[in-house]
């Protein structure tokens, strides 16, 4: 066979250091317009001296105190009641679709539109306040 198309020869070095100058400069172009960012000032912990470290060099310490017993029990009861809240209408149409007359149609969208219309909207939440009480 004949020598290689010219396509898939590789480079001469004028070519070559002339592409590594351009992206020399295209970082050189970064460098001047992004600072540099460092681990303290992505996060806004202390930063306590180190005794191994040189001057001017830091530790990010992060200072977090352990919640209360209180505070996790608060938590857990609030996000219970926001689950229920945010829920109960699912349950309640789930509830009404099952227990619905057999020649009813009874598909989950139909028996909620037929809920809304009755009931109106409180009618989606009838009896929360008792299934709270008891969570």
């Amino acid at each position: 066979m004949s020598s290689s198309p010219a396509s898939l020869e590789p480079p001469d070095d004028e070519a070559r250091n002339d592409g590594d100058k351009k992206l020399d400069e295209l970082k050189e172009t970064l460098r001047q317009q992004i600072p540099p960012l460092s681990a303290v000032s992505l996060l806004s912990a202390n930063v306590a001296p180190s005794a191994s470290a040189g001057a001017g060099v830091g530790v990010v310490v992060a200072h977090r105190r352990k919640p209360s017993i209180l505070a996790n029990a608060l938590s857990g009861a609030l996000s219970a009641v926001l689950a229920e809240v945010v829920l109960f209408p699912v349950d309640t149409v789930k509830l009404l679709t099952q227990t619905a007359a057999a020649g009813d149609p009874s598909n989950f969208f139909s028996v909620f539109i037929r809920t809304l219309h009755e009931r109106g909207l409180s009618g989606l939440y009838r009896g929360l306040r008792t299934h709270i009480f008891k969570e």
